[in-house]
């Protein structure tokens, strides 16, 4: 995936606007977004079920 920071204004309610484009594979396996890494609790992203890392992914407490 393609993701650009499209804004930023840390005085903004949502301080980040993203722009997004998914693969291009429709047929690729994912799944939505969730903590689906033990190792890092708390990263919330979709997964990519081929390869198993994600186009997007946050950590909220960060």
């Amino acid at each position: 995936m393609c993701t650009a920071i499209v804004g930023y204004d840390p005085r903004a309610r949502v301080p980040v606007f993203l722009a997004g484009v998914r693969d291009e594979m429709l047929d690729r396996a994912w799944t939505p977004p969730a903590r689906h890494w033990p190792g890092r609790p708390g990263l919330i992203g979709g997964r990519d079920e081929l390869a198993g890392g994600t186009w997007l992914a946050a950590d909220p407490a960060a």
